[in-house]
Formats: structure tokens, sequence, C-alpha cells
């Protein structure tokens, strides 16, 4: 899911690299069906479902060690831990820093939402907030979204401003302030999340973040381009734009692209 509100946003002292080489630029990706670590990998320092503080509990899986944890938000309706597993290669961000994915309520292996309401954006950052809490995954945290899970780990920054240390988009489109309601349902979403709400909310609402390095990882044949991604530039201490091989889902298409972000960041974060 993704907005598809097209503009263009100048950004002052905006870093622009050259793309990853890619695979392939499908859209499509593969089925996560992976349920261990792929053989000679890096270890599993993590693995569990905790409670969040009503009875649910959310799984989360962690690779490695070291400060600051790198945390992958999946697409939306994405398993984010089978979606790690189904590409191994992301793995070696694991072998300079802890590495996390986990998986959001109603999703994997994690226990559904109540059903009698719409959630929010605020739950889904209230949710994540608990895991790590309960989970012992402490701050500081470096964020990678994908598409609709951008959108989480954005709002996460703005609320949580003194945990998060660095952001990388993957192909993240801005959001709609008048999103179609057509087929968006939050009764038929199994996270039971009212995206038509979510959008406008971040569209309108948008918290700002700390002034973070920001890596905004466009697909060259995904849902926007990079014009219409740089919004989530602004107020960066360190804002990076880079368009590559691929098609939307960037993370399964092109990891290198993504790993590369996330590894260039944490260099920038140890100088």
């Amino acid at each position: 899911m993704g907005g598809r509100a097209w503009m263009t946003v100048a950004v002052a002292g905006l870093m622009v690299t050259s793309g990853c080489s890619a695979p392939g630029a499908s859209d499509s990706s593969p089925e996560a069906t992976v349920t261990s670590s792929p053989d000679n990998g890096p270890a599993v320092t993590l693995d569990g479902a905790f409670d969040v503080g009503d009875g649910r509990e959310l799984a989360i899986r962690c690779w490695g060690e070291g400060s600051p944890t790198v945390l992958y938000d999946a697409g939306t309706g994405t398993p984010g831990i089978d979606t790690v597993l189904s590409v191994p290669s992301t793995l070696e961000i694991a072998g300079t820093t802890r590495f996390c994915s986990y998986d959001r309520a109603g999703i994997g292996r994690s226990d559904p939402p109540a059903p009698d309401r719409a959630r929010t954006i605020d739950d889904l950052v209230d949710d994540l907030h608990a895991l790590l809490a309960a989970a012992e995954v402490e701050p500081p945290y470096l964020f990678v979204g994908s598409s609709g899970g951008g959108f989480d780990v954005y709002h996460q920054a703005g609320r949580y401003p003194a945990e998060v240390v660095g952001i990388v988009m993957d192909d993240v489109p801005s959001p709609q302030a008048d999103m179609p309601a057509e087929g968006m349902d939050w009764t038929g979403n199994p996270d039971r999340v009212d995206y038509v709400g979510l959008e406008h909310q971040m569209a309108v609402a948008r918290l700002p973040i700390p002034p973070i390095p920001v890596t905004v990882v466009t697909a060259d044949q995904g849902q926007s381009d990079a014009a219409d991604q740089a919004l989530w530039l602004e107020g960066s201490s360190r804002p990076v734009a880079t368009t590559v091989p691929s098609g939307h889902d960037v993370f399964h298409n092109n990891p290198q692209a993504i790993v590369q972000a996330v590894e260039e960041m944490l260099a920038y974060l140890q100088q």
C-alpha cells in the first residue's frame, strides 16, 4: 500500500547516491515460508513472542549483537520475520550489529488484535514500542521500513525521538490525505488497520522526526518517484536519496541496495 500524491520537495544539502545493480525488476515477492535460519548464517540471539500489555503476544527474532539495533518493519500484510528469512543476504547486517524483525499483530506468528475496532498508526507504534521493551531490545534503533512499514517507523521516530538514530525508507510513497476508500475496509485486514485513516494522518498531521540520518531508497519501477518520496527527508541531519533498479519491493528484488544503505548509515553513525 502507499500513497500516490505527486509532489516535488527541495531538500537543502541532499546527498544523491547511485543505485545498486538488481537481480531483476519484478515487483512480485517470493512466498515467505522459511522458518529457520539459513545454514551458516549469523546466530539467532533472540527468538520468541512477548506480551505487549493486553494479553496479546507479538513475535520478534534477532540475529547478531551490537548497537544500534537495526529493526526491519515489513510491508503491509507481510510477516517481517519470514520476509528476512526469505532474503538471507540481508542477514549480512547482523555481521556488524544486531538485526531484528518482527510480525505485526494478526500477521505471521503474532496474535491478532481485537476484532471490534479499527486500528491506527498509533496502535502500530504502541505495539512495536511495547514489544521492544518486553523483549529487552534496548535503544538506540536504526529502523528500516518497506512500503507501509515505512509509515510505521517514521511515526515511531516522531513519537520516540530519543530512541531512534536513523531511518532507511524502502520505496515508501508519500501519504494521501484523501486516499480512495474502495477495497480498503479495515474489517478485511488481518491487522485491523484503517489504512485510509492512517494515510490521512500521515499526510496532514505527520510528526516531525529528530535531526537524524535518513536514507530514501526509491525503486525505479516502484509506486512513485524520488521527488514524491523526498518528503521523508525533511528535517534529516543527513538526507540521502538513491534510486535503484527494482520493482516496488526493493527488499526482495534488490536486497543489496538495502544492505548498502544500512551499512553506510552505520558507518556514518560510528564516525
